[in-house]
């Protein structure tokens, strides 16, 4: 996770809106209701993890990591929560097996960056909230990597 820059910040956020509208288009395909939800419903549901995604991954990364891998993360984060909500009645012990998998792995992974000592103690707040944030980011960036992002149904 090198916090390089490869694109200026209006570019990063007309990416993100850019490339919505082709993912959208494509997860229409996929579109399942989520369980007690209405078809419309389901629709808001979508939309307002796209939004609430799209405006975290922009305000986290408007300093650093504005790449093509965090527009990707922005973009795939909300469709696979999404598809973890509507498919969990069809799979539940493989999607709670790897949403317990991410937890426990943040969880060491926070444990891990937290419990570095601190050299400099007249900067320690501004260095645990750096160290926050990179949490915060990694923990974006395992759920990119280990969240089902179409489970299926086998017929």
């Amino acid at each position: 996770m090198r916090p390089n820059n490869t694109k200026d910040m209006w570019e990063f956020i007309f990416e993100n809106i850019l490339f919505l509208i082709p993912a959208i288009i494509s997860y229409r395909k996929l579109f399942r209701c989520i369980d007690y939800c209405t078809y419309k419903e389901s629709k808001i549901i979508l939309t307002v993890l796209i939004l609430v995604s799209l405006i975290i991954g922009i305000c986290l990364e408007y300093r650093k990591r504005r790449n093509s891998f965090s527009i990707f993360s922005n973009l795939v984060i909300p469709f696979g929560i999404y598809t973890t909500l509507a498919y969990f009645s069809t799979n539940k012990l493989l999607i709670s097996t790897v949403l317990l998998f991410c937890v426990l792995l943040l969880v060491a992974y926070a444990m891990i960056v937290m419990m570095q000592k601190v050299k400099r103690k007249q900067c320690k707040t501004r260095i645990k909230r750096k160290r926050i944030e990179r949490i915060i980011v990694s923990a974006q960036r395992i759920g990119v990597r280990k969240l089902p992002g179409s489970i299926q149904k086998k017929h």
